[in-house]
This record gives C-alpha cells, structure tokens and sequence, in this order.
C-alpha cells in the first residue's frame, strides 16, 4: 500500500464516540445570557462545537487507551515521569522538566520566570488566561492592531 495515496476517508478508525446534544438557538441565546456572555461560565453540555479550547477534543488511539491503562499513576515517583524526562532528555537535552497538565499551567510557569514587573509583552490572539498570566506576573500586555 502507498503512503502517498490521498483518499476521501481518513486514515483511522475512532475508537470512542460521545453523543452531543443540539440546542436552538433561544436555548444558546438563553444560555448565553444566564453565563453572563461569559464563554467560561457556559456548560459544557450548553455547546455543541468548542471553539474556545483545543485540549483533550479529539478521540484518543488505540495506544493511547491502551496506555492509560498501563499507566502508574501514582502521585509521585510515577514510572510515567521517568519514561517521559528520558524522552524529553533524550530529544531536547533538557536536565530538568517540569510536567503540567495544559498548556496554561505551563504558560503561569513560564511567565512567572521570564516576565519582570514593568515589562511589555508583545503579543496577538491571546487566550484570555495567557494576558491574565503575564500581568500577575506584573508584564503590560499589548498587541497590535492592523
């Protein structure tokens, strides 16, 4: 078989599906409206197509169920940890990692030790968390607009 095939279907086969629920449009006008026209305030069972995040929306491989079944998740000293500073040693050369759950824990970290009170953060399409990391860290946000 060719790896340079292009076909109509994808290349997988999903192994989980999940039933969603269709709202009307008074009811995501409702919803809206009872969350303040906050995003995060919605319920996740309020919102047919998330388009404020990309974690954790897709189905997950065979391997990876497979992997979290086999998984040690013991609180410290994980044998996961291990499997992944060696990796991350081994690909990066880093001495040391930290490990966060979501890109936004790690974006608290990182402003926290490279942004200094007073200083100017240049940026454009932020998600909101990552302009509420910088300034707690006591950066200025600021973008610009074309």
């Amino acid at each position: 078989m060719s790896t340079t095939h292009t076909s109509w279907a994808e290349p997988y086969k999903i192994k989980m599906v999940e039933p969603l629920f269709m709202t009307t449009r008074e009811q995501r006008e409702e919803a809206l409206k009872e969350a303040g026209y906050n995003t995060f305030l919605l319920k996740s069972e309020h919102v047919y197509i998330d388009l404020l995040t990309d974690s954790g929306t897709s189905a997950m491989s065979d391997r990876q169920w497979a992997g979290m079944m086999l998984g040690d998740e013991a609180y410290a000293g994980s044998r996961n940890f291990y499997n992944l500073e060696a990796a991350i040693q081994r690909y990066y050369g880093y001495k040391h990692i930290i490990p966060t759950h979501q890109g936004r824990g790690a974006e608290n970290l990182i402003s926290r030790i490279l942004i200094k009170p007073g200083d100017i953060v240049p940026g454009n399409m932020y998600f909101t968390t990552t302009k509420l990391h910088q300034e707690m860290a006591g950066g200025a946000f600021a973008s610009s607009t074309i």
